[in-house]
């Protein structure tokens, strides 16, 4: 009887690491989207990249792909608006938060764009580009939110050693 356990979870675990193997069914018209992108050819990519998102909501790379696209033709409020209505059909849709996370990043406003990736993350925990996106757009607010007195040198002697007395 161990053996059959043993054995069932064995397979368990294979099909699981076979799926996790397995290329997203999306990726070729992904890719060729991308190479769209990239060849600077937002027109054609755009409409490929929405109707990616259309057949499954959870792709992220598309979300962030269509961002680019965008920012190609220089269209933020399209961008923005795209991503609102997306919101509106599902509230919970953590991709949406993290492009319009991308968006307000590309805006340089940078509290809107934290408060999108930290929507995503609660909303979409294992999609990692929420949590680089959330770094990115808090060093963008730091960054812009130096103020002369932050740049004044400051006395090293308040600094304390990690060892103690003794050095």
């Amino acid at each position: 009887m161990r053996r059959v356990a043993v054995f069932l979870v064995a397979v368990a675990v294979s099909s699981l690491a076979l799926q996790a193997a397995q290329p997203h069914p999306l990726m070729r018209e992904y890719n060729h989207a991308w190479q769209l992108s990239g060849q600077l050819r937002a027109d054609e990519a755009i409409p490929l990249l929405k109707q990616i998102i259309a057949k499954d909501k959870t792709f992220y790379r598309a979300y962030g792909t269509l961002v680019e696209a965008y920012r190609q033709k220089q269209e933020p409020d399209q961008a923005e608006q795209y991503f609102r209505s997306l919101l509106a059909q599902d509230p919970k849709n953590g991709q949406a938060h993290y492009g319009l996370g991308r968006i307000y990043e590309w805006k340089a406003q940078w509290g809107l764009a934290a408060e999108h990736y930290t929507d995503c993350i609660e909303e979409s925990p294992q999609t990692y580009p929420c949590y680089l996106q959330m770094v990115s757009a808090l060093q963008g607010h730091r960054k812009h939110t130096i103020t002369a007195q932050d740049l004044q040198p400051r006395p090293l002697h308040n600094l304390k050693s990690p060892f103690g007395n003794c050095c």
